[in-house]
């Protein structure tokens, strides 16, 4: 019988042979994978917004610490109006950007130089990419190369990289890795490699605390393996490279002077569902709940299937087809770092989307081998040769899609320009230019001194551009930005509670700006509304932009 699916005739475009190389395999194309590497990497960096720093907050906060450190004035958040200590951040990513910032420390020149980093990280996770896609397939060298473009070019992580966050370091650390313990399960088991995991797990954890579960995937590896004296050599080398931030974190940690201020210190109001889950089970099942119904829109977004209605169904079903026909054959490594970073990420009381990045390689690899496991499959069961050519056909369509939005997609981001929006996560355009912005700064340096303190959403970019330090005026509970899912109504806190936090922290200017992209947005702008109308003695409009979409206020001291 003939196989409409692998015809003598026709090569497959996708075939994969699922055996782990033997001796390295072929590496011919090894030089184009560090060239394309650079390509995507020079790419990010190219397009990469050379005078915008700040409004994903985050990015921010990390630029202010690397600012900090550069100064010599510690691991502060120097943009507030207590410069508390950072323990809420680990700092790798803050001193790697420090470094930059000691090469030019006129911000916001400097800011290109500072989105750098990312651009090289993105470049290194290509190399990654491909030979991790190496290790686990034998044949179709060239499919390696077609796996890391999609991992590099996706809108989750390619648009992430014109932010100074630590994302794209995590998924660079996460992707060495596995690559790391995907080379010493195919060997003979060497002390260097048991270091060399310790190492980059380690590294992982000092840039984002969710790099827990790939700690615990090192030790649930081993252990498995029954490598009992490895473990503990890994154990060892871990706790001696994460101790040193536990004790800062203890010995720095104190009580926050403004309730304003315990958001960017602590995660104490975030507790996760597997936390609150005795006290509140419903919240927990509530925010777990949330959480999948996010990870399927994410998901929406990384394939850009929302472009075709339906076809999200589809690429689900391949990526479950090849999650089944690949969970047991990987090693103990992988499989336990994804089951225990999903648990996190669903159990988090925060939309997943950015969380996600991580698993983006893993993503990507069950996509790949569910196209193949489909194939195979029809093969097996269907006995009806033109229905089996059609649905063979189909599932390589529904793969080709996939790889066209992608490219569709990254033309889009790259080439699109328009000045009178600005560019977002994920590629997203909110409807204000950065003009508005500038001459909210601008205004702000002409008309205050540095004793100013502000009152702000975007806090540490005004402290950036302006040189005054700023707080973010509202309480953080994203547990009522997200949950339930799609009725949330975001809670800041009290004009009340707020009011007395802001008179205590010598606020004296309001800054309005536009919110858009962000779930609690529009609670900001009736707590500003509100908060402006519960003075007696109105505060006064100083300033409004040329667009209307920034005033500032002067708060009078009731």
């Amino acid at each position: 019988m003939v196989d409409n699916c692998r015809t003598p005739h026709m090569k497959s475009w996708l075939r994969w042979s699922f055996q782990p190389e033997q001796n390295g395999g072929e590496t011919r194309l090894f030089p184009w994978a560090i060239l394309f590497g650079l390509l995507v990497g020079g790419a990010s960096y190219w397009s990469s917004n050379k005078e915008v720093l700040g409004l994903f907050h985050d990015d921010g906060i990390y630029a202010v610490v690397a600012k900090s450190l550069s100064d010599g004035s510690g691991y502060r958040i120097i943009s507030l109006p207590t410069a508390p200590d950072q323990t809420k951040y680990p700092f790798l990513y803050s001193f790697v950007l420090s470094w930059l910032w000691s090469l030019n420390a006129k911000f916001p020149d400097n800011i290109g130089l500072l989105k750098a980093a990312n651009a090289g990280f993105l470049a290194a996770v290509f190399v990654l990419s491909y030979l991790f896609y190496r290790r686990h397939v034998a044949e179709e060298e060239s499919e390696s190369l077609l796996f890391a473009v999609l991992v590099s070019i996706n809108p989750a992580v390619f648009s992430f990289t014109d932010f100074t966050v630590s994302d794209i370091l995590l998924l660079l650390l996460s992707l060495s890795a596995f690559v790391t313990v995907d080379v010493s399960v195919h060997s003979k088991p060497r002390l260097d490699s048991v270091v060399l995991l310790a190492v980059i797990v380690a590294l992982a954890c000092l840039a984002r605390s969710a790099a827990v579960p790939l700690a615990l995937a090192g030790a649930v590896h081993f252990t498995w393996s029954k490598r009992y004296r490895d473990l503990t050599l890994y154990i060892c080398l871990v706790l001696l490279f994460l101790i040193p931030w536990g004790l800062w974190v203890i010995t720095r940690s104190s009580h926050a002077v403004s309730s304003l201020l315990r958001y960017y210190v602590s995660y104490s109001s975030e507790p996760p569902a597997f936390i609150i889950m005795w006290a509140d089970p419903f919240g927990a099942l509530e925010i777990v709940w949330g959480n999948l119904r996010y990870i399927l829109a994410a998901l929406d977004l990384i394939f850009q299937s929302k472009m075709i209605p339906g076809l999200l169904l589809s690429v689900c079903f391949i990526l479950a087809l090849g999650l089944w026909r690949s969970f047991n054959d990987q090693s103990a490594f992988l499989r336990s770092y994804i089951l225990l970073y999903l648990a996190l990420v669903v159990a988090w009381p925060f939309n997943p989307q950015r969380y996600l990045i991580p698993l983006v390689p893993a993503i990507y690899f069950f996509l790949f081998r569910g196209v193949h496991a489909a194939e195979a499959h029809l093969n097996d069961l269907m006995t009806s040769e033109t229905r089996k050519k059609i649905l063979c056909h189909l599932v390589r369509v529904t793969f080709a899609i996939v790889v066209m939005l992608h490219v569709g997609w990254i033309s889009h981001y790259l080439f699109s320009k328009d000045v009178a929006i600005t560019r977002v996560w994920f590629g997203a355009e909110v409807p204000a230019s950065w003009r508005g912005f500038s001459e909210t700064f601008q205004w702000i340096r002409s008309h205050t001194d540095d004793r100013s303190v502000l009152a702000t959403f975007y806090d540490p970019m005004y402290y950036l551009y302006t040189g005054r330090r700023a707080i973010r005026p509202g309480f953080h509970k994203p547990q009522t930005y997200f949950y339930p899912y799609g009725q949330a109504v975001a809670d800041i806190g009290t004009v009340t509670e707020i009011k007395s936090e802001l008179k205590a922290l010598g606020v004296r200017l309001l800054v309005i700006d536009p919110l858009d992209g962000f779930e609690e947005g529009r609670t900001y702008q009736r707590f500003f509304n509100e908060l402006i109308r519960s003075y007696r003695n109105r505060p006064k409009l100083m300033f409004i932009s040329s667009d209307s979409k920034h005033m500032i206020y002067a708060l009078p001291q009731e």
